[in-house]
């Protein structure tokens, strides 16, 4: 069991939607010709109200919650990597010439 503290201050969640909201806003720049299943009201002041607040809820994470997010990016990205270095298609297209 984790302390109730840890348990809320996981930054999975909080990251995963700052990515997504400054994605949507990213998109909407350069693809606005992309057929939109949901339109935002008061875009762009709403996702960049989203965001600032995110960014600020962010900054008041304690440092464990940063290191440990930090050690969980660097172990996802190094499986990520590997995986793709070891199955990519490219590669072994590459390898046979």
């Amino acid at each position: 069991m984790t302390p109730r503290g840890l348990e809320l201050e996981s930054p999975k969640q909080g990251q995963r939607v700052r990515i997504a909201k400054d994605r949507n806003v990213q998109l909407r720049k350069t693809r606005p010709d992309l057929k939109r299943a949901f339109r935002c009201p008061g875009v762009p002041v709403i996702p960049a109200l989203a965001v600032i607040f995110c960014v600020m809820l962010m900054t008041y994470l304690s440092s464990f919650t940063w290191i440990a997010f930090v050690i969980w990016l660097v172990i996802g990205l190094a499986i990520y990597f590997l995986y793709g270095k070891s199955h990519s298609k490219l590669g072994k297209a590459e390898a046979r010439m």
